[in-house]
């Protein structure tokens, strides 16, 4: 029912109440900070953290049902959500001419919200019928796709072909 992950992980509803917003404060972490981090570490590098942070979230995830294992695990995966969605964002303006912009600029938005309306609409049937274990898990094909995206464009970059 109504609090099933706190009945898959045996917690006590009443710690809902209590939990800080680790999440949304992360993920709302100023863009103007991580935009100061992209331009002192480079925009791979804080979309790379941002995939590991999410690695470190679903092995929090998946380590453990305390209530330090949710918060700690909802900080990784805001910092990590805010710096891949802001280094992408950042990375996609690299790809397109100044009268394309409206027009990429507005896919991009359809599909990054898109999805996460779709996930999060979904993640509840999903917990339901496949468990906490395999929800987490199957976020780690995209986020590793993320990673290999990342270190294929470093390494085109360092060898002088993007």
């Amino acid at each position: 029912g109504h609090f099933r992950l706190h009945t898959i992980h045996a917690m006590h509803s009443a710690t809902a109440p209590t939990a800080p917003p680790t999440k949304p404060v992360a993920a709302s972490w100023d863009s103007t900070a991580v935009q100061n981090l992209i331009r002192h570490f480079g925009v791979l590098n804080i979309i790379g953290t941002g995939a590991v942070l999410i690695f470190g979230c679903i092995g929090l995830n998946l380590s453990g049902a305390d209530v330090w294992n949710f918060w700690s695990a909802l900080l990784f995966l805001g910092i990590g959500w805010n710096f891949m969605f802001i280094g992408g964002t950042t990375l996609l303006t690299d790809t397109y001419r100044s009268e394309e912009k409206a027009k990429v600029q507005a896919l991009n938005d359809f599909l990054v919200f898109g999805t996460v309306a779709a996930t999060a609409l979904s993640s509840g049937i999903m917990l339901q019928t496949v468990g906490w274990r395999v929800v987490n898990l199957g976020v780690l094909p995209a986020i590793g796709v993320v990673l290999a995206a990342v270190l294929w464009l470093a390494f085109r970059r360092r060898s002088g072909v993007v």
